[in-house]
C-alpha cells in the first residue's frame, strides 16, 4: 500500500486510482476527416470522461422582447392609421360601436410595453443570479483539479482532505461544493 495521499478512502489502494484530470483528457477525441468533397469534423467522449468533466455553466438565454415590441409597434401604427383615416367627430363621443376598438387600440400597446418592462427586470435577475452561480461554481474548479477517481469504488476522493472522505462519482459537484 502507498503512503502517498491518493490511496483510495474506501479500498486503502492506490493501484486503481487516477487522477481525474488526466482520465477526462485521455477520455476526449477528436479529428477531422476528408473525404473527396466532404470535409468534417468529429469528436468522441468516453462515458467516465463525460461523468467526470468539469461542467460547463451557459448563460441564460436572455428572453427576447422582439415579439412584444412588434405587437406593440403594429398595434400602434394601425391605431394610428385608423385615427387618421375616421372623422375626428366619430371619435369625439363614445358610443358603443367605437368603445371597443378604441380600448383595444390603446390597451395592447401599452400593455405590451409593460411586458417588456416586467421581462426587462426579470432578465436582468436572472443574470445577477448566474453571475452568482457562476463565482461560486468557478470556486469548486481548484478542487476538482485535484480530484482523483478510484476506478475498483467508483468514487471521487480528494487526496489532502483530513478526515479522508469520499463521494460517489455521480455526485461528484455536490462534494466538490462542500469542499470548495
Amino acid at each position: 500500500m502507498s503512503d502517498w495521499s491518493d490511496v483510495c478512502p474506501l479500498c486503502q489502494k492506490d493501484d486503481q486510482v487516477q487522477k481525474v484530470t488526466s482520465i477526462v483528457a485521455a477520455g476526449q477525441a477528436s479529428g477531422s476527416v476528408s473525404a473527396g468533397y466532404y470535409e468534417g469534423r468529429s469528436s468522441s467522449q468516453t462515458d467516465l470522461s463525460k461523468m467526470l468533466s468539469f461542467p460547463s455553466l451557459s448563460e441564460p438565454e436572455s428572453k427576447g422582447m422582439g415579439c412584444l415590441f412588434l405587437v406593440a409597434l403594429v398595434f400602434a401604427a394601425f391605431m394610428v392609421f385608423v385615427v387618421a383615416n375616421t372623422d375626428s367627430r366619430e371619435w369625439a363621443s363614445i358610443t358603443p360601436t367605437n368603445i371597443i376598438p378604441a380600448v383595444l387600440l390603446t390597451l395592447v400597446p401599452v400593455l405590451c410595453i409593460v411586458g417588456m418592462i416586467v421581462r426587462a427586470r426579470g432578465n436582468s435577475a436572472r443574470r445577477e443570479r448566474f453571475k452568482k452561480s457562476l463565482a461560486s461554481h468557478e470556486r469548486m474548479r481548484a478542487p476538482w483539479q485535484r480530484l482523483y477517481y478510484c476506478y475498483r469504488n467508483g468514487v471521487v476522493f480528494l487526496p489532502d482532505e483530513q478526515p479522508r472522505s469520499s463521494a460517489d462519482a455521480r455526485n461528484m459537484m455536490a462534494y466538490l461544493g462542500a469542499h470548495a
